[in-house]
């Protein structure tokens, strides 16, 4: 499920394009990236986009994904918010199954961006990392903040709240789903859930009895 809502990241298969590497053996083309990677005198981010390069030949060539995920974090040591690195770095790490280093870049993608869409759907990749209930649920609201038409953490925010006995909040989860759903038969079944947790809550249920009336 991770980055399932993201196009591929602008520099990936930049490799593709280099004149005349159709002809160039890969061990050539990989040391020549790794040379001007190294090079002291170039500037940081030519020298990140190297090591972007080097680390997607890696990848995509030789199927060396711990290599690739070396490449992509001496980017980041040299331009620590290249976001084309962060991306295919938490992706090799999860590939390699090395979740912590995966929530690192996770996290530094979403502090990167302000609002939206993008940072919402990084934050649901991050709470599907998470093992604390706490935690998860912590990033879930962060999602749905940043957007709240995120029905996604909407449901999983249900969830938590459902598994956790939190009837007051499941039934305002549930009702904000009702608003921001499309789909009408979907929207009617969010409404009579929110009523009957209210009810069982013992909280209004005025506006949710005039909504499922007119609906």
């Amino acid at each position: 499920m991770l980055f399932r809502s993201r196009q591929e990241p602008a520099g990936r298969r930049r490799w593709r394009r280099r004149p005349g590497t159709a002809h160039s053996s890969l061990a050539r083309e990989l040391a020549e990236l790794e040379a001007q990677a190294k090079d002291p005198a170039g500037a940081p981010r030519v020298r990140a986009a190297a090591w972007v390069e080097f680390g997607q030949l890696c990848e995509e060539r030789t199927s060396a994904h711990a290599k690739a995920l070396q490449a992509y974090e001496a980017a980041l040591e040299l331009v620590p918010s290249h976001p084309v690195a962060l991306q295919l770095a938490a992706e090799r790490a999860l590939h390699l199954d090395d979740q912590t280093k995966a929530r690192t870049y996770l996290r530094a993608m979403a502090d990167q961006v302000g609002s939206g869409p993008h940072r919402a759907s990084v934050l649901l990749d991050l709470a599907s990392l998470a093992t604390d209930p706490d935690e998860k649920r912590a990033l879930l609201e962060e999602a749905l903040a940043a957007d709240p038409t995120q029905d996604t953490a909407l449901r999983q925010l249900a969830r938590v709240a459902a598994a956790a006995g939190d009837e007051t909040n499941l039934g305002d989860l549930y009702h904000q789903l009702a608003s921001i759903t499309s789909d009408p038969v979907s929207s009617s079944v969010a409404r009579h859930l929110a009523f009957l947790a209210r009810a069982e809550n013992n909280t209004p249920v005025d506006d949710l009895i005039l909504e499922l009336t007119e609906s």
